[in-house]
């Protein structure tokens, strides 16, 4: 999540975007917007309001957790890949756990707790959808479990 963090962060920077302005523009309160946005956030954010601040800042949800994300032009204006409006939390948490279910189809929800480090329920919860928004520290322990890259387990 550090390489997240630090995205969005150069991205609102960029855009010299307030946490004001990001709180009106997602409707989440300042404090929540600043909270994900520090850099000693314990990945404690739930996916919902890091989708909210990516369609805000107008930046595709799973690039922001890679290394290197955008480049500059030569004017200091940052280029990278705008958000999908038709993409919503609901659509990266199905694709999640789509990409999960393959992965783990010859292996059972014990084999994800043990890789992951979570709680069976907890990955039954998240598998069933009975859990609709997961905090993103959640999906990454599965996703580094499962050995695949933080943006690709979204797309």
């Amino acid at each position: 999540m550090k390489i997240a963090v630090e995205n969005l962060n150069r991205v609102r920077a960029n855009k010299e975007l307030t946490y004001r302005d990001l709180s009106r523009m997602t409707g989440y309160s300042k404090n929540s917007i600043q909270k994900l946005l520090s850099y000693g956030n314990e990945s404690k954010s739930r996916l919902d309001i890091v989708v909210s601040v990516c369609r805000a800042l107008d930046i595709d949800f799973p690039s922001i957790f890679e290394r290197g994300f955008g480049s500059y032009d030569k004017h200091g204006k940052l280029i990278y890949k705008c958000f999908d409006i038709d993409f919503d939390t609901e659509y990266y948490l199905k694709n999640f756990v789509n990409k999960v279910h393959i992965k783990i189809s010859n292996h059972s929800h014990y084999y994800l707790k043990t890789v992951s480090g979570l709680s069976e329920s907890t990955i039954s919860d998240l598998l069933n959808f009975k859990t609709n928004n997961p905090r993103v520290e959640t999906l990454l322990k599965i996703a580094k479990g499962l050995g695949i890259s933080d943006s690709e387990i979204f797309r």
